[in-house]
């Protein structure tokens, strides 16, 4: 089961509007078409390979709601597999966090989320692709989440709500941003490749094709 909202949460807004739904999906097919097509030269070491199989991104609403749940819960961590589990899909999800204060509400940034979450390519070695571990030194996890080729639907849930955060000794009364990103299949499981090397969308899943709208990546809706 999905957490309550603690009393101490005081959410003034929640949810993601339709532009925002369709900005999160842009941003993560774009990223995603990128690597796939082998255009990402960052890596310890890069650049990172081609992707043969990586499939194009859609919404999925009951993964949104799922997600939305736990932005409303204001989390300070992930919740369990089990709680992100949906009745519509035979399958395992996998979960991405951002968290935002600052002293105004600066409305949605979305789009700042993903690229974070991107731009942890950088201390990815491009041998992780063909299996997957996690680092020590590095967090990685939302980039390889982002890039994972057998995932193929993503919801995502926001909650802004006031908080107050401690700075060299003061309190600070500020506005938070929580999202979260829930993909369904997950990702990140250890020992097994990111996705399969070779031409972009060359390899394409049985139902799937190679996409019109993001070339590189393959289309199965």
């Amino acid at each position: 089961m999905c957490k309550s909202t603690p009393s101490t949460c005081s959410i003034y807004q929640e949810g993601v509007r339709g532009s925002d739904k369709q900005a999160i999906l842009e941003s993560h097919n774009t990223y995603r078409a990128k690597v796939a097509r082998g255009e990402e030269g960052q890596g310890l070491p890069g650049p990172q390979y081609s992707a043969a199989d990586m499939q194009q991104l859609s919404w999925n609403e009951e993964l949104a709601q799922v997600a939305q749940a736990w932005a409303s819960a204001c989390p300070d961590y992930h919740d369990c597999h089990d709680c992100r589990k949906v009745l519509s899909r035979d399958y395992y999800v996998g979960q991405n966090i951002f968290y935002e204060w600052s002293s105004t509400n600066a409305g949605s940034v979305w789009d700042t989320a993903v690229r974070l979450w991107y731009e942890e390519v950088k201390y990815v070695p491009n041998y992780l692709t063909k299996r997957f571990y996690s680092m020590d030194h590095a967090v990685i996890g939302h980039y390889t989440q982002l890039v994972w080729a057998e995932t193929r639907e993503v919801g995502c849930g926001a909650a802004y709500h006031d908080c107050i955060k401690v700075f060299k000794g003061k309190s600070w009364k500020l506005k938070c941003k929580i999202y979260v990103c829930n993909y369904g299949p997950t990702g990140n499981f250890l020992d097994k490749p990111l996705y399969t090397i070779g031409p972009a969308a060359s390899a394409c899943p049985q139902g799937s094709r190679p996409s019109v709208q993001y070339p590189g990546l393959c289309n199965s809706h």
